[in-house]
């Protein structure tokens, strides 16, 4: 025979007579019965809101969870940018500096050519100073050892001076004996 202990228990006893007439409850056993299954409804109806609640706390999470990665991505692209335009400026920088340094070091080997050139051109007026001979008149150096040509003697009349008048000029050559 067959026992139903869980329909016992929901009744309220220990043990459920099942004869070959069936099961006979009694009316106390059915109140509890009755009792006992809307105690089971409740208790399904308070395991679904739980099940509910549970569900929009997951939901929630999963909410905030996409908000904090999506906040976080976008804090990465923007530190990204922003390193990405640091290094961009730095390079440019780095270029401008270089191409700088490259037209100081041709400004630089330009000066050195003028130098040596200098150089050159006072070696070989020194040369042709050493070797002449001292009694023969040769013609002077082109210039004065600084590239400069060299500058004739003046006479002690004075010049004229353009920023004066005719007459003023004539006053000053004749004030000076001339």
């Amino acid at each position: 025979m067959k026992k139903y202990e869980t329909i016992a228990t929901a009744c309220g006893v220990e043990e459920l007579v099942v004869t070959e007439e069936g099961a006979h409850l009694v009316p106390e056993m059915l109140d509890q019965l009755e009792t006992s299954l809307a105690n089971a409804a409740t208790a399904q109806q308070n395991a679904e809101k739980r099940a509910d609640d549970l569900q929009n706390q997951l939901d929630n999470a999963a909410t905030a969870q996409k908000e904090a990665v999506d906040a976080k991505e976008k804090e990465l692209n923007e530190a990204h940018e922003t390193t990405v335009n640091e290094l961009t400026a730095a390079k440019e920088k780095a270029e401008a500096d270089l191409q700088e340094a490259n037209k100081a070091t041709e400004d630089a080997q330009k000066e050195l050519e003028t130098a040596k050139q200098t150089i050159k051109d006072q070696q070989a007026q020194i040369e042709a100073l050493t070797h002449s001979a001292g009694g023969q008149k040769e013609p002077g150096p082109a210039n004065n050892g600084q590239g400069a040509p060299d500058e004739t003697p003046r006479c002690a009349m004075p010049e004229y001076d353009h920023t004066k008048t005719p007459l003023e000029n004539a006053r000053i050559r004749k004030a000076a004996g001339f």
